[in-house]
């Protein structure tokens, strides 16, 4: 039985479509293969996909690493974070992005106007440390 059919029996997700996108992301967008180091950005609005995701990717005999955000972790940094602070690159983050084989980061936030009064510069800066 593949496990993520066993993983499912045990924790039904609630959407097939979940099930079908992370086969997407994992079979044909990505391409995942046996050894691949895969790293896997998310938050907990996505978890019921990064769920799907890591067992596919297990299944695929690949590595998954997970590393997930919380819900207002953007909000709490633009409101106490320094210019400094803000263009600081995480080195996970740095590491993910230059040395795993596949990564996967989904979008989905919960509040889609959180940040909708932060300065525009400030996002901006961010935004460069994190290119």
């Amino acid at each position: 039985m593949h496990i993520i059919a066993k993983y499912l029996e045990e924790f039904p997700l609630t959407d097939s479509r979940i099930q079908k996108f992370a086969q997407i992301l994992v079979d044909y967008s990505t391409r995942v293969q046996p050894g691949d180091r895969v790293a896997i950005l998310s938050g907990p609005p996505a978890e019921p996909l990064v769920q799907a995701l890591y067992a596919l990717v297990l299944e695929r005999g690949a590595y998954p690493h997970v590393l997930m955000e919380f819900a207002s972790q953007d909000e709490i940094l633009f409101a106490h974070a320094s210019d400094e602070q803000l263009a600081y690159t995480s080195p996970f983050h740095k590491l993910a992005f230059e040395e795993f084989d596949v990564l996967l980061k989904v979008r989905a936030d919960a509040n889609t106007r959180a940040l909708s009064n932060i300065d525009p510069g400030r996002q901006a800066r961010r935004t460069r440390a994190l290119a």
